[in-house]
């Protein structure tokens, strides 16, 4: 599954854009964001709040 694949490619404490997944997903920009943004909902994503450049890290 997709979000499996995102928070193993995740390391502690490193902070992630969204466009470092693209390669590892193969898909566009906008499907990882939303992946992104549900993982943060799930709370096993943190965000840093910021609207522009947005970065993630998995929480520990």
């Amino acid at each position: 599954m997709q979000y499996d694949k995102i928070l193993n490619f995740m390391k502690d404490d490193t902070w992630y854009k969204a466009s470092d997944f693209m390669a590892v997903l193969d898909v566009k920009d906008r499907r990882i964001k939303v992946l992104l943004n549900e993982l943060v909902k799930s709370k096993f994503v943190v965000d840093d709040g910021s609207t522009k450049g947005r970065r993630y890290k998995k929480k520990t």
